[in-house]
């Protein structure tokens, strides 16, 4: 039976279709499949990627924590080598006083060595006749006679046992100052040998501190590359949002020890001084104890921010120690010592930091006070711990300009920082090597409850 051309026509379009819709839907089906497959793919590469991340930036932060242990290692090696330096000084001075007096004991044992040839010469002299004596009591002479001969011997018996017991007193004195000298002397070298030994630990340690830095650098550099990599960013946006992380981190911690201090300072990171651990009774005025203490006069810090976000903005980071405003002109005449202690360290402003050093070509923390106070006739120690035992101790709420502050991770006998409280919230000090004298915020970590005003 013959079908007209037109229904042909029809029904090969109409197949066409079914045909053309059939190809469409049947690679779109195996598509959905595939998605589906992917998108769990990328569930599972998202959740390895954060935690690739977390990773990254907990190693990020172990990095700061490590260099800032090596510092603290160098600082108190430092300080120990200072401390070394101090006591040889001290064991120099005794052992050149020790040897004056020996030898002032002995150049007066000769002098009644002398007095008393004199006496036993005379005694010779005037009985160099044995008869002489006698003749007195042989001859015909008075009474008077007999007795005035009897006493001039007896004069001459007595003035000599009296230079005998004399030279002998003055020997034994000699003998105890030269065998003390001797003993000053060791101390001395003693000392030296001390000296030389903390003077390599310090290199040691100072070596170790620069070589960690640098690593840090440099393993940081590694780490915030692979983290702008997982987040597929740039390297100077990761680094300035872990710049700004750092930043955050070390406000919150500054904010969380000056509150602690507020509170009476039971959290604080250095612990109250127990009185007879912390205090100088030859120097210092009686200590106040923690019950009623009020630290809300302590300078104001930086506020920290309340909550860190999880993504801070990428804007530039905020410098991470303030500028310092322009020091007001000199004080007038009258000023307390404080105020012109201050004036001084602030001439000290980029003057690079030197270990052990104490000039006006370099410094150290504590070099810095040394060279400040003795511009005001006060010397120091270069000790850190030494110049905390020097003055007056006044809690830190009630610290004012020219105070030193001092800084600590386990009290006194741990001391590996000081500077100077200028006022406005601000210290200055001479911070570690790489860095000059600078004033910065006063910081809270570590910091000593007590402050000295000289």
């Amino acid at each position: 039976m013959d079908v007209p051309l037109a229904r042909l026509r029809h029904r090969a379009g109409a197949a066409f279709c079914v045909v053309a819709l059939a190809g469409t839907l049947l690679p779109t089906a195996v598509a959905d499949e595939v998605t589906e497959a992917q998108l769990q793919q990328a569930r599972s590469a998202e959740q390895t990627t954060t935690a690739s991340i977390g990773e990254l930036e907990a190693s990020l932060a172990q990095l700061a924590t490590d260099t800032q242990a090596a510092e603290l290692q160098a600082q108190l090696a430092n300080q120990q080598y200072l401390r070394s330096q101090d006591d040889l000084a001290t064991a120099q001075d005794a052992a050149v006083q020790a040897a004056d007096a020996a030898d002032q004991a002995a150049a007066a044992t000769e002098v009644a060595r002398g007095a008393l040839a004199d006496v036993v010469l005379a005694a010779y002299q005037e009985g160099a006749d044995p008869l002489q004596f006698l003749a007195p009591y042989l001859g015909a002479g008075s009474f008077f006679e007999v007795a005035e001969a009897k006493a001039h011997l007896d004069r001459l018996a007595e003035n000599t046992d009296a230079e005998l017991q004399k030279v002998e007193s003055l020997q034994a004195v000699a003998d105890t100052m030269r065998t003390l000298a001797d003993a000053k002397q060791g101390a001395k070298q003693a000392a030296l040998d001390e000296s030389s030994s903390a003077k390599a630990s310090a290199d040691t340690a100072a070596s170790t501190a620069r070589s960690a830095e640098q690593q840090a650098q440099d393993r940081r550099a590694t780490l915030i590359a692979q983290l702008a990599r997982q987040r597929n960013t740039t390297v100077e946006l990761e680094t300035q949002r872990q710049d700004q992380i750092d930043v955050a981190r070390r406000q919150a911690q500054e904010e969380a020890a000056r509150q602690a201090l507020e509170a009476g300072g039971a959290q604080g990171s250095a612990a109250r001084p127990a009185p007879q651990a912390w205090q100088d009774t030859s120097s210092q005025t009686q200590q106040p104890d923690g019950a009623g203490e009020s630290w809300g006069g302590l300078p104001e810090a930086p506020a920290a921010p309340q909550s860190q976000p999880e993504e801070p903005s990428w804007s530039e980071p905020e410098p991470e120690e303030p500028s310092y405003e322009e020091p007001a002109p000199a004080p007038a005449p009258g000023s307390s010592l404080g105020e012109r202690a201050v004036q001084i360290a602030l001439g000290y402003q980029g003057v690079p930091y030197v270990w052990g050093g104490a000039s006006d070509s370099g410094v150290d923390c504590s070099g810095l006070m040394m060279v400040v106070w003795a511009k005001l006739g006060i010397n120091l120690p270069h000790f850190a711990a030494y110049q905390y035992n020097r003055g007056t101790k006044v809690p830190v709420s009630q610290v004012q300009p020219g105070d030193m502050i001092f800084f600590s991770y386990g009290g006194e006998a741990d001391i590996h920082h000081v500077a100077m409280y200028v006022g406005g919230g601000q210290m200055i000090e001479a911070p570690k090597p790489g860095l000059s004298v600078r004033v910065i915020s006063m910081r809270y970590s570590e910091l000593m409850p007590y402050a000295v005003r000289l």
